[in-house]
């Protein structure tokens, strides 16, 4: 019998040619490179002004009047150089002289030195207005090395991360391994490529055109587009995982466009306007990931869910998630760290981190094995509460909350998670309906939790001298100070108290909480109903569950299809083979199927998909009575 819904289910195949050629066209006409790249970030970034709402740059960024592409340096810069340096040369000369003059006093030397030592000011201030080198070629080179030294390497580890620490580490289905690893690869390119664009359009550049106009553009970068929007993928991911296995192509789709501007408004509000620190993602990612995931899995909500014999784990899928749990463990502080400000902050980022993983290791294996009846450790609380410290620590990352007090976080993260999937995931599926696949709730959403309120009480704490200085404190918490235009130095934002942030902090935590759930809420009512409308539960395929009639062997093969007793519905949740064209392992799994269609004295259809008679186990069947 002909399956009429197919084309719908196979809709996500053309929508992906159509979601990229819209990509195409939206980088074509928007996305150009930063001018700026090339060289690191503008001395003059982009302003917001907060008086017309718009963005306006201190410099065209036009090459030719940024000096990057031209190869001969201007005159006025040439005249401006040798000027500078020529008045540091009379300087130094008559200094040398006149303290070399056996008869002059101790205030001419004075006086001497004071000359000298403006003609350095003037020298050291005239120095960025010219060119850096002669040879401009070798001078970007050189630059754009010191650019990729910097920053790639962060990148690439959080990339590790989204594609195989995350990819990996949802395999632990044993019949949806193979869907867990190669969705997440499909998701998080679409998030890589929508967030770069979204990302962009609320933070578009005035540029003017050749002819004079002006036209906007978003400025590719290896920080603000490429990281950044890895950090939005990584927050689909999260959502993913509540919803693994329970929803079609076409919806994770159209799930992660919808996440992505939720996210970005939501990161805009709060560091933005609430001036939040989070270095490390906690309440923007994490948080806001696991619970906009866990409000569309509650409206999503089916029986079938709980009663699916596949979602089980096996041997080979519990390896196959260690693999990204070991990724994930590994290059966490990289997570945390790659958006704290450079020096000390970043460092003491990478510090916390990974001394609150270790501690947190030590906490899940610890609950894991008083928590089991024979004391032996669960894989499903060493393949996630074992990574929950780097959660509960991202938002306090870059502060100074003490190694001691890192290795306290990471350790009660632990034995929070691990006490999440034994009591907490099975109360929110029997009283809330909330299906949590992976465990989300317990390793993203209750660490998050956990670091937001930490970060509160740090932020209320804070001083210079725990600091070390004015300097180091605004590094961390720059609404602490004035923020003044770089161009008139007028006061556009006053400085904020210490319980003031913490207050802002609080607030953010909440509005993140508040977006994620009515927006995960609103978007689990459209994914709804597009699965109705693609009748998932009417999708037959290999792999589904054998037919348990209460019918004799000799009626099968004589063709004579009567029912016995058991009706088994189909399942179509948690398994590969409804999307994915899969190579058995074994000869048994591969042989033919046929279709079965039993009706019933009321006339109702039930369909069934069945094997050869050899599949089944005869020895539950019973004999039709004669």
């Amino acid at each position: 019998m002909a399956d009429i819904y197919q084309w719908r289910r196979a809709l996500h195949i053309p929508f992906i040619i159509f979601l990229q050629i819209i990509f195409i066209l939206l980088f074509g006409i928007f996305v150009v490179y930063d001018p700026n790249a090339a060289l690191g970030h503008s001395d003059d970034p982009p302003i917001y002004n907060l008086r017309n709402g718009k963005y306006f740059l201190n410099q065209k960024h036009s090459l030719d009047d940024e000096g990057h592409a031209t190869a001969e340096p201007s005159e006025k810069n040439v005249s401006k150089k040798d000027d500078a340096a020529k008045q540091f040369e009379d300087s130094l000369i008559a200094a040398i002289e006149e303290t070399n003059k056996p008869g002059d006093s101790k205030k001419t030397i004075h006086e001497s030195v004071k000359s000298l030592q403006a003609a350095i000011v003037r020298l050291v201030s005239d120095t960025p207005n010219v060119e850096i080198e002669t040879n401009q070629e070798h001078g970007v080179h050189q630059a754009a090395s010191a650019l990729i030294s910097n920053v790639y390497p962060s990148f690439q580890d959080v990339h590790v991360m989204i594609f195989i620490g995350f990819g990996f580490l949802m395999t632990f289905l044993k019949k949806y391994g193979l869907s867990a690893v190669s969705l997440n690869m499909m998701i998080a390119v679409i998030c890589l490529q929508w967030a770069t664009l979204v990302i962009g359009f609320f933070h578009l550049h005035e540029v003017e055109n050749q002819d004079g106009s002006f036209s906007y553009k978003i400025f590719l970068h290896l920080t603000d587009s490429m990281l950044f929007s890895d950090f939005a993928a990584a927050t689909v991911l999260i959502s993913f995982g509540v919803v693994l296995g329970k929803t079609t192509p076409l919806q994770l789709i159209i799930l992660a466009l919808i996440e992505i501007v939720l996210f970005v408004a939501n990161e805009i509000i709060g560091r933005k306007y609430l001036r939040a620190a989070d270095a490390g993602d906690t309440i923007f990612v994490h948080l806001f990931g696991a619970y906009f995931g866990l409000a569309c899995s509650r409206v999503m909500y089916k029986n079938q869910y709980m009663h699916s014999a596949k979602q089980a784990s096996a041997r080979t899928s519990d390896m196959f998630s260690m693999i990204g749990t070991i990724f994930l463990w590994m290059f966490w502080p990289s997570f945390n760290s790659a958006a704290a400000a450079d020096g000390e902050p970043r460092h003491r980022a990478i510090l916390n981190t990974y001394f609150s993983l270790c501690a947190c290791v030590l906490g899940a294996f610890a609950v894991s094995g008083m928590g089991n009846r024979h004391s032996k450790f669960v894989m499903e609380h060493i393949q996630n509460a074992t990574l929950a410290g780097g959660v509960a620590i991202g938002a306090c990352a870059d502060l100074v909350i003490q190694p001691y007090g890192a290795l306290i976080v990471g350790f009660i993260a632990g034995c929070i998670s691990v006490y999440g999937y034994d009591k907490i995931t099975p109360w929110l599926a029997e009283k809330m309906k909330i299906h949590d696949t992976c465990g989300v709730h317990n390793l993203h959403g209750m660490p998050a939790v956990m670091g937001a309120l930490l970060s509160c009480i740090l932020a209320a704490l804070a001083t210079k001298e725990e600091y070390g200085g004015a300097n180091a404190l605004k590094a961390v918490y720059p609404a602490l100070f004035n923020e003044t235009d770089p161009l008139t130095g007028a006061l556009l934002i006053p400085a904020i108290s210490p319980n003031h942030q913490a207050i802002n902090q609080l607030i953010a935590t909440i509005v993140t909480f508040v977006i994620a759930i009515v927006g995960g809420s609103m978007t689990g009512l459209l994914l709804h109903y597009v699965e109705k409308w693609q009748h998932l539960d009417d999708a037959y395929h290999k792999g589904m569950t054998i037919l348990k009639l209460a019918l004799s062997v000799g009626s099968l093969t004589a063709g004579a299809i009567e029912v016995g007793a058991v009706e088994m519905p189909v399942d179509c949740y948690f398994d590969d083979n409804i999307f994915f064209h899969v190579h058995e392992d074994n000869d048994a799994e591969s042989t033919l199927e046929q279709n079965v269609i039993i009706k019933d004295k009321s006339g109702q259809e039930r369909k069934y998909r069945r094997q050869s008679i050899s599949t089944i186990d005869t020895s539950s069947l019973s004999s039709k009575p004669s």
